[in-house]
């Protein structure tokens, strides 16, 4: 076991009589929070030009506890369609904050504040037992086969010693929802310890559940590792689909790379931020298995996700994909 130490630093000018020893600690604390917000293990000394951001992110930080205590975090649902038939076979759990003044907040906005502290761990449970609960609702009630629900895991909670106790329980109590649990981490998570990333990931495969790379692609050596791991799914990240579609056939051959090395892997494929016909075109002729993104719909709430999964008429964007 090794131990790690954020350290702040502040100095006291001499004649500087206006600096109280409450003020000087503060003012070490402000830099210790740089210092753990800069990725633990290091010092950072005080600066007062970074004084104000730090507050508000203690203010932050404080303001996403008291939101977890008083339940303003809400699961938002975004469908993934099968590229060849056009219907729906999963969804993704997406985290939001209904903030008291400021309404609907995304991720983007305070998720980094959160991967960076102890409520990572809080959070990310809520989230996974959220969508457990609502994968539940939706198999049971709608007689779901070909269906999946993937959640998003940190890196922290991935590697916390209580994660696959979790999941442990979460199978004990429903082992028939396993299969339709996909449990969605970023290759970065995977990049410093593969071995020990393998482990874990095999542990969660033994217990039913299934491992897809979110924004596969940005990391540093994708597939130097990839086929040490027991995935079932790679995604596409946005930003090569959106290149592949704007000027460059280079681009386009990226794109095809990854659906073949998938598929040569026995993983199946998944592309994100998909919004023009002209993309879910191209990706079904190059097989992508998966498509999700806002041609087919926004993220919605988990009742307007309860809608889109019953029988239904061909919607605008499944008529065109048809014609």
């Amino acid at each position: 076991m090794s131990v790690g130490a954020s350290i702040g630093i502040s100095f006291f000018s001499v004649g500087d009589y206006h600096c109280t020893a409450d003020e000087l600690i503060r003012k070490a604390d402000t830099a210790l929070y740089e210092a753990k917000n800069n990725g633990r293990n290091c010092y950072r000394i005080y600066d007062k030009n970074v004084d104000v951001k730090a507050q508000k992110a203690r203010q932050l930080e404080t303001a996403l506890r008291t939101a977890l205590d008083r339940d303003q975090f809400e699961l938002y649902y975004q469908p993934k369609y099968c590229a060849k038939n056009q219907t729906i076979i999963g969804t993704e759990a997406l985290i939001r904050w209904n903030h008291p003044e400021l309404g609907l907040t995304f991720p983007d906005d305070f998720m980094p504040i959160v991967e960076r502290n102890e409520l990572v761990f809080p959070l990310g449970l809520w989230v996974l037992e959220e969508a457990w609960r609502q994968l539940q609702i939706w198999v049971d009630d709608l007689s779901l086969d070909d269906f999946s629900l993937s959640v998003n895991i940190s890196a922290r909670q991935f590697f916390d010693a209580g994660f696959i106790a979790v999941l442990k329980n979460m199978a004990a109590d429903l082992p028939h929802l396993t299969a339709k649990l996909e449990l969605e981490i970023t290759e970065e998570v995977t990049i410093e310890n593969v071995d020990e990333a393998a482990i874990i990931m095999q542990q969660i495969n033994n217990l039913g559940f299934s491992i897809s790379i979110d924004d596969f692609g940005t990391g540093y050596s994708s597939i130097s590792y990839l086929h040490k791991l027991p995935v079932q799914k790679i995604k596409i990240d946005k930003s090569f689909l959106v290149d592949s579609l704007t000027d460059t056939a280079h681009s386009e051959t990226v794109v095809r790379s990854i659906i073949d090395l998938g598929h040569n892997l026995d993983m199946k494929v998944i592309a994100e931020g998909v919004e023009t016909l002209e993309q879910v075109n191209f990706l079904y002729q190059n097989n992508c298995d998966e498509l999700q993104g806002f041609f087919f719909s926004r993220p919605v709430r988990a009742e307007a996700m309860t809608v889109l999964l019953q029988p239904h008429s061909p919607t605008e964007s499944e008529s065109q994909l048809q014609a």
